[in-house]
């Protein structure tokens, strides 16, 4: 209904593509690369915002991606494949062993702290490490098309994956085996994918449409009233159970 700004400390204001919030309340935000200034930049907030302090250590990658586990380990996910965090963005390290695609659109992490990414292009697709990132594998079998945009993990533990153009998977053997979910879908540019606590799974289109499935993924139906057509790049859902849509070029 109403929003303050809370920029105080940023310096690279070009673009905030990722947001996580650790157990601690602590904020991590990432910004696009500035091909003015030739800067990316993650940043910190301890204090819900009102301040932030500039994270070091990236290697000048572009962030594309970010999450953090139960443990509070930060994983971003940029142009040049994994960095890991243990002390809350101090330090980093590359944890690439495994990989063969670099450019780390997505990350989801389960209740167990398996992590999946969802990589672009090439030999990519969908890897998977069962520990802490140390060690990557592949996990394409069944998939369509090697480029994962989205990634959501129900309670369950159920993993789905979006695509651009193939639309939505799914397994349930941790990643194992993938099988295509897109009735009533239209195998759209499935950009965003987000489950409530009713395991409602939700995909947002960069055409500027909205699907719904309330049967693990079976059906969809479009939910698009009043929605503009303007791209849709992030979903969030609070413990209401409230949808927020981050568009391009069409505000939440």
């Amino acid at each position: 209904d109403s929003w303050i700004d809370i920029s105080n400390g940023l310096t690279n204001l070009f673009g905030f593509k990722c947001l996580a919030v650790n157990s601690n309340g602590h904020i991590f935000a990432a910004t696009l690369y500035d091909y003015t200034s030739h800067n990316e930049d993650v940043f910190r907030s301890t204090d819900g915002g009102e301040s932030w302090v500039e994270l070091t250590g990236l290697n000048n990658y572009e962030v594309l991606s970010l999450s953090i586990n139960s443990n509070n380990i930060i994983f971003v996910g940029t142009m040049g494949g994994i960095l890991r965090s243990t002390d809350n963005g101090e330090n980093w390290i590359e944890i690439n062993n495994g990989l063969t695609a670099y450019n780390v659109l997505a990350i989801a992490i389960n209740t167990d702290n398996d992590i999946f990414i969802g990589t672009r292009f090439g030999a990519g697709g969908i890897f998977r490490s069962t520990d802490n990132g140390e060690n990557w594998i592949e996990i394409n079998n069944g998939l369509t098309m090697l480029e994962v945009t989205s990634l959501a993990i129900k309670s369950t533990n159920e993993v789905f994956a979006g695509t651009p153009g193939d639309g939505v998977f799914c397994s349930i053997n941790n990643g194992d085996f993938w099988i295509k979910i897109n009735h009533g879908l239209n195998a759209d540019y499935v950009n965003a994918l987000v489950i409530n606590s009713n395991n409602d799974i939700f995909s947002g289109s960069i055409f500027g449409r909205m699907w719904r499935s309330t049967d693990n993924g079976e059906n969809w139906s479009e939910i698009n009233n009043g929605l503009s057509n303007a791209s849709i790049y992030s979903l969030a859902i609070n413990s209401n159970d409230y949808l927020f849509l981050g568009t391009w070029n069409g505000g939440m």
